[in-house]
């Protein structure tokens, strides 16, 4: 028999020696092998063949079992076994199988409890769970039975997708056989679906790389969720998850097996920690590394790639990665505020006008939550409305911010970022007080907000606090060293402190043939401001040069100075010491100083002696002239102003001339990067003297109404080319003349080429009057201002 089985098995050995071994290594079950051929020749071998399936030889007893049934279909006892024993050889669908066609009332005990271990393997959870409260019913005092009726709870809870009632009924299980590994396996699995590694690494005795993972992933997420309010302390959870992932991705690399999704998520991982980190580059690199390995990046992580993007100043690539982002989910609303940002970002503002409306206008004000008795507050709401209005701040078109932004601060008074943003508008509107005030809000609702702070940084340069301006921002810059709205602070708080060179040159060539015309002109001014000194005087030399051409000759005027300028929160003081020289030499002075009573009303003044508005031709004929000037301005906002000036010149030949006028601004209309504007003017001047050898009329008076376009053609964060096209025309009347018109027309071009750096250029035609005779005027301008940073 041991020879024939040996054969069976393709063993080449010596029969003898096979009996041998046979006999002296497993002699019992060769004589249960034996045992089962001879009780089946005699039909009466069920026993034999259970206890030869208990010794290990299943298939043995399998066949047996079978051929009796076979022979006698109504042998249930050799059916049960049967059933039974195809259990412990791994076949629960054929075990069930014959369980069924057996159709036992009440099937014995070891069986009822195979038999829903089968349907358990099976995930046939229905059938299992019957005949588990069967056993339950039948044999109550088995604990066994408690234990696979709550295992099979947990099973159903699994299968319908209730985690949470699955890892109860399990943990209830696991109370009842705390030794079951495989219960704890399950339970853990169960703990890493639901985002609770730490839960899972504590049911599993040894550590796995997986639950690691797991947990390293979760100290990503925590590290963004449980920010420190100590800045300096508010990566310390995100380094941590940086560091332990770098250690995971090594010992994943050198894992044999090597586990490729296991490497991939961790690499994934690591690029969300580095961009919480602001890490920006290095989580750029760290997503093109996964590209290059064929990893098709997921929404997850290409919304990290697009961020950091986005803070790199690179928008077009961040637009384009949060459309694949919202491709893949419609519903992600931290990826559709990041698209808002990058169509701000690319200049595309009606984009981002449609993207921020339809995300405000998704959301009710309430929301009722389930389980909840009545409407709460919905915070999305909220934020969607602030968002719309901070749009058209982006834009400048602060009438349009304030509208939206104003209700909602009343609504919301205590709102930190709110306050904030709506004294950013405030401040582009004209009002710097309003503005302080508001941040000043803002930042004792929120004194650790990082946006307030730096906002509260820019109020104080405007309210000319410099040296407050100037400790705020350098120690925001050692809590926040590499963010780009504390270097752009830095940027002005240094720019109002560094040396500045502002040039600008008018040529002007006159063609007609009225006697007193001024003539053809050159001027340049040079000012050149130095370092601040004591927080508010600023330094500053000026060398200016003016030419003419009059009818009756040439000349010239150099007058170069030196002065000071002093700033305070609401006074600006300037004074200056002349030295002229050319047609005459002689000295002069000039101070002047303005005074910002409120956010709408100002008032300046400034007196000269040998004014710069002394005419050349005076100048030509030895004649200088001292002159001060008064003006007052109400500025209701951007969009609405009026001046009234007042002057005055006393020339040296006695003459005396008063002059004065009135202008208005409006604007029309107000759109991102177009603005159209209307300013009239009137003005007159009167003079003592007819027989003045320059233009000096008794009386002149102008009305002129001028319509601006200001456009700006390209912008790229700092940097910005825009132009300027103004045209006027009016009545001008000159006494003893006939009423004659005037007109100019001016096209600019400014280009900022970079922070601290920008140009300025462009041509005027004007028709003036000159004792009733037109002239022509071709001027071209240029200027430059320069801030060595």
């Amino acid at each position: 028999m041991c020879s024939n089985l040996l054969q069976a098995k393709r063993v080449p050995i010596d029969k003898a020696r096979a009996i041998r071994l046979c006999i002296g290594r497993d002699a019992l079950s060769l004589l249960t092998i034996l045992f089962l051929a001879l009780g089946n020749a005699r039909g009466q071998s069920r026993e034999d063949a259970v206890r030869a399936a208990r010794e290990g030889h299943t298939e043995e007893a399998i066949r047996v079992l079978e051929s009796m049934i076979a022979k006698d279909s109504r042998d249930t006892a050799a059916a049960l076994d049967l059933a039974t024993i195809l259990t412990w050889a791994k076949r629960p669908r054929d075990a069930t199988n014959v369980f069924e066609r057996a159709a036992v009332h009440e099937p014995p005990e070891h069986v009822l409890f195979a038999m829903v271990r089968a349907y358990r393997d099976q995930q046939r959870f229905g059938l299992a769970q019957e005949l588990a409260e069967e056993g339950l019913r039948r044999f109550p005092k088995g604990k066994a039975w408690f234990l696979l009726n709550t295992l099979l709870s947990g099973d159903i809870a699994m299968a319908a997708g209730d985690s949470f009632g699955a890892l109860r009924a399990y943990a209830t299980a696991r109370e009842l056989a705390p030794d079951d590994s495989g219960l704890a396996s399950v339970m853990s699995g169960i703990l890493m679906r639901l985002n609770a590694p730490y839960g899972a690494a504590s049911l599993v005795s040894t550590p796995d790389l997986g639950i690691e993972a797991g947990k390293a992933a979760a100290l990503v997420r925590w590290g963004t969720e449980f920010v420190s309010p100590e800045p300096a302390k508010r990566f310390e959870r995100t380094d941590a998850a940086l560091a332990r992932l770098e250690v995971l991705i090594r010992e994943a690399s050198a894992a044999q097996p090597l586990d490729r999704g296991l490497l991939l998520r961790l690499k994934r991982d690591r690029v969300l920690a580095l961009r919480n980190r602001e890490r920006w580059n290095d989580a750029v690199r760290a997503a093109a590394g996964l590209r290059e390995e064929g990893d098709v990046l997921p929404p997850y992580v290409r919304e990290a790639e697009a961020d950091s993007l986005l803070a790199l100043r690179h928008p077009e690539q961040a637009l384009k990665a949060y459309e694949e982002v919202l491709a893949a989910d419609p519903r992600n609303k931290d990826a559709r505020q990041g698209l808002f940002y990058a169509q701000v970002e690319t200049e595309d503002f009606n984009a981002a006008f449609a993207t921020v409306d339809a995300m405000a206008g998704k959301e009710a004000p309430a929301i009722r939550p389930p389980l909840m008795p009545g409407p709460v507050e919905n915070p999305d709401w909220l934020d969607a409305q602030v968002l719309a209005g901070q749009a058209r701040h982006y834009a400048s078109i602060e009438s349009q911010g304030w509208k939206r932004l104003k209700p909602l601060a009343n609504g919301a008074p205590a709102l930190g970022y709110l306050r904030a943003a709506l004294g950013g508008v405030a401040a582009n509107r004209g009002w710097p007080r309003r503005a302080d005030e508001e941040i000043e809000i803002a930042t004792e609702v929120a004194r650790e907000d990082r946006g307030i702070q730096i906002a509260l940084a820019d109020s104080c340069l405007r309210r000319k606090r410099f040296r407050e301006a100037q400790e705020r921002i350098e120690q925001l810059n050692l809590l926040y060293p590499g963010d780009v709205a504390v270097q752009r602070s830095m940027r002005d708080v240094a720019a109002e402190q560094a040396v500045e060179l502002q040039v600008n040159t008018v040529l002007r060539h006159e063609s007609g043939n009225a006697t007193n015309r001024p003539g053809s002109e050159i001027d340049t001014t040079a000012r050149l401001y130095l370092p601040a000194f004591g927080e508010r005087w600023r330094p500053f030399t000026e060398f200016d040069y003016s030419f003419a051409k009059p009818p009756e000759g040439s000349v010239h005027r150099v007058r170069y100075g030196a002065g000071a300028q002093a700033r305070w929160p609401d006074f600006t003081l300037e004074a200056i010491a002349w030295n002229n020289a050319g047609q005459l030499s002689r000295g002069g002075a000039t101070l002047a100083g303005s005074w910002e009573a409120t956010d709408q009303w100002s008032f300046s003044a400034s007196g000269e002696l040998f004014s710069a508005e002394t005419p050349l031709r005076a100048v030509l004929h030895g004649i200088t002239a001292n002159g001060g000037s008064f003006r007052t301005a109400y500025a209701k906002n951007e969009s609405f102003s009026i001046s009234a000036r007042m002057g005055a010149l006393s020339f040296s030949d006695g003459n005396q001339r008063f002059e004065g006028g009135v202008s208005l601004f409006r604007r029309l209309r107000d759109r991102p990067h177009f603005k159209l504007n209307i300013r009239p003017e009137f003005y007159a001047s009167h003079n003592t003297r007819l027989d003045a050898p320059y233009f000096n009329p008794q009386h002149d008076t102008s009305a002129n109404i001028a319509v601006e376009l200001d456009h700006i053609l390209w912008r790229r964060y700092e940097r910005s080319f825009r132009q300027n096209l103004t045209a006027g025309m009016g009545p001008y009347w000159e006494a003893l003349y006939r009423p004659d018109w005037i007109g100019q027309i001016s096209y600019r071009q400014s280009f900022e080429l970079q922070p601290g750096l920008e140009i300025r250029y462009g041509v005027d035609l004007a028709r003036r009057v000159y004792d009733g005779q037109p002239v022509r005027d071709l001027g071209i301008v240029a200027s430059l201002d320069k801030r060595f940073l």
